[in-house]
């Protein structure tokens, strides 16, 4: 069940590539709520527990690194490249200042323009930590240690991003998923689907 609506919803429901209107959209959010212009989107990394494999154990340490997606930043890259100047992420000094990502000054001092932008660009961080804390919330399975080898907990991750995605579309702030058992998991997530009537539109059923 996982791998299916990972496959046909994934695309749908987790997209790099936005519309003009709602790229216009965001930025006017950004520069009213925190008065910098251009951004489209704030990044940052969050832990999610696993059991320890079994095979090639010392990849899976958390070593506090931020390490981007590949095709994210490739993604990003092409778009830079293929004209689009005007649109920025926002991160934090974990990462590396891109043409695209937006990274604080460092060691700005007080009463500096530098220090100002410093400190706009903290406030907006807060949309990226409430996001994660609304999805973990809704998914609680997430907060536990997930006993399932890497390539499951990466599908049960995108799953519940494409739910969470799929439940924002709905304005539906209710839909919780709690638990690691698997029987209960499939079926909240195939019951939130049927309940949305969603199942015959995507093709699933």
């Amino acid at each position: 069940m996982l791998p299916l609506l990972e496959r046909k919803l994934g695309p749908r429901f987790i997209q790099l590539k936005k519309s003009e209107q709602k790229l216009s959209k965001r930025k006017q959010h950004f520069y009213k709520k925190y008065g910098i212009p251009g951004v489209i989107g704030c990044i940052d990394g969050t832990n999610i527990k696993i059991m320890r494999p079994g095979n090639a154990e010392q990849v899976y340490f958390n070593r506090l690194l931020r390490l981007g997606s590949e095709e994210a930043r490739a993604f990003l890259q092409e778009e830079y490249d293929s004209g689009s100047r005007a649109n920025w992420l926002r991160g934090d000094s974990g990462y590396p200042l891109e043409p695209f990502l937006l990274t604080p000054y460092r060691n700005a001092t007080a009463m500096s323009n530098q220090n100002t932008f410093n400190l706009r660009h903290a406030s907006a961080r807060n949309v990226i930590e409430r996001t994660f804390g609304v999805f973990k919330s809704r998914f609680r399975l997430l907060q536990e240690i997930l006993l399932y080898n890497p390539l499951k907990v990466t599908c049960i991750i995108n799953v519940c991003c494409v739910l969470h995605n799929l439940c924002r579309e709905q304005n539906d702030q209710e839909f919780r998923v709690v638990g690691v058992n698997e029987r209960r998991e499939k079926l909240a997530l195939y019951q939130i689907l049927i309940s949305l009537n969603q199942l015959h539109e995507f093709g699933i059923a």
